[in-house]
């Protein structure tokens, strides 16, 4: 049941300026990774699909996971560590949006 909720779906784009009486839209696209915005489903299945990206942000590391918004905050005492800190980060945070 949830392949058919998260398979076959398409998004098109549709721009509207009326200040210069211009309208286009794009062609249809499959949507083949990601959550259906404003279903019943889409909280849960956002919140189960990025559970462990966390564990993707190093020790001095603060993941904040805020509706469909994510951030990451590093801190550290020099700048060789913060620098070092960035790069395990960007690293394991790359490869956690390669597997997922």
């Amino acid at each position: 049941m949830i392949e058919s909720y998260l398979s076959n779906r398409y998004q098109r784009v549709q721009l509207n300026i009326s200040t210069r009486n211009c309208n286009a839209v794009s062609g249809w696209t499959e949507v083949k990774c990601g959550v259906p915005q404003g279903s019943i489903q889409g909280p849960l299945l956002f919140l189960l699909y990025v559970n462990d990206l966390p564990k993707a942000v190093t020790h001095n590391g603060f993941p904040i996971l805020f509706a469909d918004n994510t951030s990451a905050l590093i801190t550290s005492r020099n700048v060789r560590e913060f620098q070092n800190d960035i790069n395990t980060s960007l690293q394991h945070l790359c490869e956690w949006f390669l597997a997922n």
